[in-house]
């Protein structure tokens, strides 16, 4: 939520708050900087980084992150969503917008690369001029042995109301998939999980925290239905459009514990404002099929995360060359 915390009510969720004072920014990027550091990861991917907006006080925050986690040796960003003034909402303007998606690395990177992703069917074009341009930020992470993994960072649509739209998208980052043997794709789909029963992939049951199994499901979990009236209205397809990379690629988060009304919540990764705890997931992240071993995935719930989508995290191993 571009570091602008969790005490504010955004217009784009039903409030009123347009813009978020500096020092916030700063307070929020101390705190998830200071969760960085602890959870000492190899790689970071992040969503709504902005780097020079008016309404977040003109602050680099990809920048200022990347200051304040010196064991990352290397970072990449790319923009989807710019524009040199906003004029809305009425009471007060967004003005210079300039969002990324951003990802840092223990290891030295390759080549970065956006792919834009297509816009909101029932967009007018008036919209479309200042509407956010979703895109997949492809950055190559070269390894010792000479492979390269292709990590793949997004940030799909919200409020589509059906209209096809994700179903493109998610089109799209399938057919990039296909352009790599190895790769890791993360983010915010703003899809909720699929609820019918796929393949053996996700039946078998998974050691630990997390992995792709889960057990058999007793109770399944009506992701959709188990939201209020309104909430549900934003999810409109009937069938959730990420299904197809639940199908073709390997989800790191265990399907059947998502499906299940006893271990969902473990899973939720998005808290709407004002509320208790996370409702839904809609953050995940997949694998290129057979070439990685889960070692473990967990949503960490922590009560004054200053963020609406709580942090995701996965320990995996790339299964040995032939």
């Amino acid at each position: 939520q571009f570091f602008g915390s969790t005490k504010y009510h955004f217009f784009y969720d039903g409030g009123s708050t347009v813009s978020v004072p500096r020092s916030t920014i700063f307070k929020t990027l101390d705190a998830v900087a200071e969760y960085i550091r602890a959870e000492n990861p190899d790689v970071v991917l992040l969503q709504e980084v902005d780097r020079g907006a008016s309404r977040t006080g003109w602050i680099d925050q990809h920048a200022e992150l990347l200051s304040r986690l010196p064991l990352m040796r290397d970072e990449r960003s790319c923009w989807y969503w710019r524009a040199l003034y906003v004029p809305g909402p009425k009471h007060e303007h967004l003005g210079r917008v300039h969002m990324h998606l951003s990802v840092f690395s223990k290891y030295r990177l390759g080549t970065c690369r956006r792919v834009p992703l297509p816009l909101i069917s029932s967009d007018s074009c008036l919209m479309r001029l200042f509407n956010l341009r979703r895109a997949v930020q492809m950055v190559e992470l070269p390894c010792t042995d000479g492979r390269v993994i292709t990590l793949m960072n997004t940030h799909l649509s919200a409020f589509t109301s059906g209209d096809g739209t994700l179903q493109k998208q998610v089109a799209v980052l399938r057919s990039l998939t296909t352009t790599s043997r190895l790769w890791i794709l993360a983010g915010d789909t703003n899809c909720l999980p699929p609820e019918e029963v796929l393949d053996d992939r996700y039946g078998a049951a998974s050691s630990g925290g997390g992995g792709r199994g889960g057990g058999a499901v007793s109770r399944p979990f009506q992701a959709r239905a188990s939201l209020e009236p309104s909430e549900r209205a934003l999810y409109a397809d009937q069938r959730t459009p990420v299904l197809p990379l639940f199908q073709t690629a390997d989800c790191v988060l265990p399907l059947r514990q998502m499906q299940n009304e006893a271990t969902a919540s473990r899973w939720f990764t998005y808290k709407p404002f004002q509320a208790k705890a996370a409702d839904r997931t809609l953050d995940y992240v997949f694998t290129s099929p057979g070439e990685w071993e889960v070692l473990g995935s967990r949503v960490v719930h922590t009560p004054d995360w200053p963020s609406d989508h709580l942090p995701l995290v996965a320990t995996l191993r790339l299964c040995a060359s032939e």
